[in-house]
């Protein structure tokens, strides 16, 4: 089983990403759009970075994908994350 920290389209998840458990059977790639998780709701996020182990201890499944293909390449992840730790931090 992988796993992918997930950014998570929520007011309360501003400037984190979470980790998921990526199901078997299910193929994620860097930059596409899951479903989600939060609480007790399925919110949607953009996956940021894939591993093999967990950052945290407990997490949860990503619940399915919402376009088969990414909608941001590697290349628009690494700018977002370099924009979001440039001027947001």
């Amino acid at each position: 089983m992988g796993y992918a920290e997930v950014s998570v389209n929520s007011p309360i998840a501003q400037r984190r990403t979470f980790c998921y458990a990526i199901p078997s059977g299910l193929s994620i790639d860097v930059g596409q759009a899951v479903w989600v998780p939060f609480g007790d709701k399925l919110l949607q996020g953009i996956v940021l970075e894939l591993s093999r182990y967990p950052s945290v201890e407990e997490t949860r499944e990503i619940a399915g994908v919402i376009e088969p293909r990414p909608l941001l390449s590697p290349l628009q992840v690494l700018l977002a994350r370099w924009l979001s730790e440039h001027y947001l931090s």
